[in-house]
């Protein structure tokens, strides 16, 4: 069991990995080029974070990478959101949206479709998907989005 986790994690990571070079070499955005930009690293708790908007201020959001860091190329955040909150509908216009689970359970709805996500679920929504998210059970939830 312990071997089809490593051989999931390593595909969904591949996939995380094609998508972001997909975007930059398709999206017309300003590439870093090698050599260019600066390496950074942000150690469990140093990144910048903010809590929620009115309503969810319980909700914690940490911006790991943001455009103007990496040169307009990929922007990544953790989200550990309070039980039974989530983001409202919303959508993107031009993004695509990537979420993985790290822990919890995630009820997202995208367009008609509802899911139940558990911890280890990834999800992707195309540009201009309506989309809202909500925790489900008594425990915060952790997500990676890009």
């Amino acid at each position: 069991m312990q071997a089809n986790l490593m051989k999931m994690g390593f595909g969904l990571l591949f996939s995380l990995a094609t998508a972001v070079v997909f975007l930059v070499l398709f999206s017309g955005s300003p590439a870093v080029a090698a050599g260019e930009g600066e390496a950074f690293i942000f150690l469990p708790g140093e990144a910048p974070h903010y809590g929620g908007q009115q309503g969810r201020e319980a909700d914690i959001t940490e911006l790991l990478a943001t455009t103007e860091q990496t040169g307009g190329v990929v922007g990544i955040f953790r989200q550990t959101i309070a039980p039974k909150s989530g983001p409202p509908t919303h959508l993107h216009g031009m993004e695509v949206e990537f979420c993985y689970v790290v822990s919890g359970q995630f009820n997202f709805k995208m367009g008609e479709r509802v899911v139940s996500a558990p911890a280890g679920s990834f999800i992707f929504i195309p540009p201009r998907t309506p989309t809202r998210s909500r925790t489900s059970g008594q425990s915060p939830v952790c997500c990676c989005s890009v």
